[in-house]
């Protein structure tokens, strides 16, 4: 189990996040934009291509939500559900006209990874 997670977006952040995480955490890197290569002996790695399904999709800044989705169906930390609704909950009324491309991004994010890879959870639903 991991136990201490990181999402690193571009590689010019990575320097204090990897400081910060312990041997065995779980670590997701937006393969579009972090080129720094990563000790998978180490950790575990995933790479998600956030900035290209994001760009696919046509929300170039969606990168973030991709991510957010790829890590919910990596650790099931939380529900594919339960993700969509708090990002629609935490969304101001002026931003509201980004609700359904962040939606399709979460969505897209969870769909490109392989679910309960890294679980957060044991199965007595103790945090792994």
């Amino acid at each position: 189990s991991h136990t201490w997670s990181a999402i690193g977006m571009h590689d010019k952040f990575w320097a204090p996040i990897a400081a910060k995480l312990r041997p065995g955490g779980l670590v997701l890197v937006n393969d579009s934009t972090f080129e720094t290569p990563l000790d998978a002996g180490s950790y575990h790695v995933f790479r998600v291509p956030a900035t290209d399904l994001a760009t696919r999709l046509g929300n170039e800044l969606g990168g973030s939500m991709v991510m957010a989705g790829a890590y919910a169906g990596i650790t099931g930390l939380v529900g594919l559900d339960a993700m969509i609704e708090g990002m629609r909950e935490s969304i101001p009324s002026y931003r509201r006209q980004h609700v359904a491309a962040n939606e399709s991004a979460i969505r897209a994010g969870f769909d490109s990874v392989e679910h309960l890879t890294c679980p957060a959870w044991d199965d007595a639903g103790v945090r792994a």
